[in-house]
């Protein structure tokens, strides 16, 4: 473990940016932080009364961050602090999901049944339609990090499902049968996709890790109730994984699946 980082109020999203250089922590405001001092660099202000909490997503190729904050998507300039669009203002935020396509476009997406909507986050402007049958009402989580597939969720059942945006077919589903799956993240390349898992009935309190190949559960890290952190993601070299909740960041090497 390298650096702890703590801050004087908790944070509702955290993200890193693709080169790796900086650490975004978001609730009311947005802080960008040096990832390698944990030096603060600039505030931004992003949430609103309706919703304060928001989920972070940093842009591939410029300092700039998409903030989902209430039913908005918010683009943000790094470089500025200032913001520079919103985007779909009566979007249901939990039908969002930036991320980028085959053709390297910066994407959020809006599912209607089984039409899958997908606009340019950058110029804001419609960029194309998507038909997945048997899409339904699921709930999308993310675009993999070379835009190929989408991963979904639905509530009854509980499934994680894995959908390939060039055919528009389903190509797996797995259960998720916890009480809560906190925000799956892909590995940088695609191959993994990991996520925090909480279930008081079960008393099970752990990160899950699926080859997303096949959708088979690959691996279980063991977890505590008290410092679980909700949120996970995968560190640029995938040599960690990175956990946050209300305090300190937490690493998690996954050649051992142990906690640092």
């Amino acid at each position: 473990l390298l650096k702890k980082i703590e801050t004087p109020i908790y944070w509702d999203a955290i993200a890193l940016s693709p080169d790796g250089k900086t650490i975004a922590t978001g609730a009311r405001e947005i802080d960008l932080r040096n990832a390698e001092t944990g030096a603060l660099v600039r505030k931004m202000q992003a949430g609103n009364d309706e919703r304060p909490s928001v989920t972070l997503y940093g842009a591939p190729n410029a300092d700039q961050w998409i903030a989902h904050a209430g039913r908005a998507l918010q683009l943000w300039d790094g470089t500025t602090g200032q913001l520079s669009r919103t985007m779909l203002p009566d979007a249901d935020y939990r039908i969002v999901a930036p991320g980028l396509d085959g053709k390297g476009r910066w994407l959020h997406a809006t599912n209607d049944k089984n039409k899958l909507n997908l606009w340019d986050a950058v110029s804001g402007k419609y960029a194309d339609t998507l038909m997945l049958p048997g899409f339904r009402e699921d709930y999308i989580k993310l675009i993999s990090p070379d835009g190929r597939f989408l991963l979904s969720q639905s509530d009854k059942p509980k499934n994680f499902r894995l959908w390939d945006l060039t055919s528009g077919k389903r190509l797996w589903s797995t259960p998720t049968p916890w009480e809560y799956v906190f925000s799956p993240n892909f590995s940088p390349d695609g191959r993994w996709l990991i996520a925090s898992v909480h279930d008081y009935d079960k008393k099970e309190w752990a990160l899950k890790i699926w080859d997303t190949s096949s959708g088979r559960l690959a691996s279980t890290i063991p977890g505590e109730r008290s410092v679980l952190p909700n949120d996970v993601t995968y560190s640029p070299n995938q040599k960690l994984a990175v956990a946050w909740d209300s305090g300190p960041m937490a690493g998690y090497d996954m050649a051992t699946n142990r906690k640092l």
